[in-house]
């Protein structure tokens, strides 16, 4: 699964973002560590599904609403 274009270009846009996606696509599209995805599950941040006992999926649509709550949060610290 190809996450970006190109090494050195822009990251998929969100309608390139795959339907269902494992931890690892989804750390590798979103360019942050696994580590950091298991935070963000921990702390509620960022939804997601067990189709079985071992595996995390999460749906394009809980990724899309974890980004843009993720930059109305920036953004509004960003104005303080």
């Amino acid at each position: 699964m190809k996450t970006t274009k190109d090494k050195d270009e822009s990251p998929l846009e969100i309608e390139e973002f795959p339907a269902v996606m494992t931890k690892r696509m989804l750390a590798e599209i979103l360019r942050v560590s696994i580590g950091t995805i298991d935070n963000w599950m921990a702390k509620g941040l960022l939804r997601a599904f067990r189709p079985t006992r071992r595996s995390v999926r999460f749906l394009r649509k809980d990724v899309i609403r974890f980004l843009k709550e993720w930059t109305d949060y920036y953004d509004g610290m960003a104005g303080r």
